[in-house]
């Protein structure tokens, strides 16, 4: 819950192309809907999930995952730097799914963001 808060107090009042929708779930059943907000962050047994680009209604949409096995400050940090380039390349009005459709996935794992998958950490 405390990482909610804080996202939510971060985010609250800013201005991006369109709202963004957050949601953030406890466990990997998605209970928060996750996987299909423009921001999904779920928790699992080896830490934080985070997704990005996805959104629901008639033509629902998964996110793309970004990140596995961050700890909380990992996924804040990189919630930050995915809305920051979002904001900055979106044209008005879209939304990060649709935003995802016009420029590909490549930026999701580009130096400039400096974003990399987390392996898993070696089982013993």
């Amino acid at each position: 819950m405390s990482l909610a808060r804080e996202i939510s107090d971060e985010y609250n009042g800013k201005e991006f192309p369109v709202k963004i929708k957050i949601g953030i779930s406890g466990c990997p059943r998605c209970c928060g809907e996750s996987r299909v907000r423009d921001i999904g962050i779920m928790s699992t047994s080896k830490g934080w999930t985070v997704i990005f680009g996805g959104h629901s209604g008639f033509k629902v949409h998964t996110g793309e995952q970004v990140a596995s096995n961050l700890t909380t400050d990992e996924a804040r940090e990189l919630v930050r730097r995915l809305l920051v380039y979002y904001r900055d390349h979106a044209q008005p009005k879209e939304r990060t799914s649709r935003f995802l459709e016009r420029v590909g996935t490549k930026w999701l794992f580009s130096e400039e963001l400096g974003i990399q998958e987390k392996s898993p950490a070696p089982e013993q």
